[in-house]
């Protein structure tokens, strides 16, 4: 930098303006000059080092949380930048794969992942607050009469799944089961695991798709294809959480900052609020 610096000074200025326009550009660059981390992968997983961070990891799951950067990131987003910035603690959220989410943030290179439930990531830090509900559904191609009753009644479908999801024991037990050894059980993964359950159900090559009520009727609306699906059955709702790596020091702390601060927002309506933007209402 000391070089390029002076190769700026022109002969016919002074030594007087030279000096003024060195120290012009010094300051510039000690104010402008970008003190962020990159990984190896090219996530941004910095912030200036005089900020407190939480990096949160996620796939894609709108309405909990959406696309990374956009006005409306996702409730569960909100929600935590919120209660953070009461703290002073900035938040970065970044969309990834959620089997990589799980890997990467037990591993330490992030803080937490979004809309986890514990059967997913049980060695992991919850809030004993949740930030939000899910409600798993069975969907159908519209008019199929199928019903879910049990995964007993699964035995004769073809089942779409994400990869590293959590649906309860009991169809946890049953795809772990079946999962690999025929096609009766259907694993998708990736960046948008949801679409491409969705496009199997629509073409076909499953029968049945089990999907977040609310992630699915998102999707939906925004393809305008709402109403091509049945709703065959639901499972009971879980609560779902930001959960804390088990190995970063302040995992303990930030739980407890969610949780005084998810009671906080729920007493001053502000949750509500936050809510009424995705055109949803508090869960509890």
């Amino acid at each position: 930098m000391e070089a390029s610096v002076k190769k700026f000074h022109y002969k016919e200025v002074s030594k007087e303006v030279s000096y003024r326009v060195l120290q012009c550009l010094v300051a510039i660059l000690i104010l402008t000059f970008p003190l962020f981390s990159l990984g190896g992968d090219g996530i941004d997983r910095g912030a200036p080092l005089s900020a407190k961070v939480v990096v949160l990891v996620a796939d894609e799951w709108c309405p909990y949380n959406c696309e990374s950067g956009s006005d409306n990131p996702g409730f569960v987003i909100d929600i935590a930048r919120r209660i953070f910035a009461t703290h002073g603690i900035q938040v970065r959220y970044v969309t990834m794969p959620w089997a990589r989410a799980i890997v990467e943030t037990r591993a330490g290179h992030f803080d937490a992942i979004v809309g986890a439930v514990p059967d997913e990531a049980p060695d992991f830090i919850y809030p004993t607050v949740s930030q939000g509900e899910s409600i798993d559904g069975f969907f159908v191609n519209k008019g199929n009469s199928w019903v879910y009753e049990g995964v007993v009644s699964l035995s004769n479908q073809r089942l779409g799944v994400i990869l590293d999801y959590s649906y309860g024991d009991q169809v946890d037990a049953y795809i772990q089961q079946w999962s690999g050894k025929d096609l009766r059980v259907q694993l998708a993964f990736g960046d948008e695991p949801h679409r491409i359950n969705s496009d199997k159900l629509k073409y076909g090559r499953i029968s049945v798709m089990l999907a977040d009520t609310f992630v699915l009727s998102h999707q939906m609306f925004l393809s305008k294809e709402f109403g091509r699906y049945d709703l065959a059955g639901t499972l009971p709702p879980d609560p779902v959480y930001i959960a804390f790596s088990p190995v970063i020091d302040n995992a303990e702390e930030y739980s407890r900052m969610l949780s005084r601060g998810m009671v906080k927002l729920r007493q001053s309506g502000e949750l509500e609020r936050i809510m009424k933007r995705y055109d949803l209402n508090d869960w509890q």
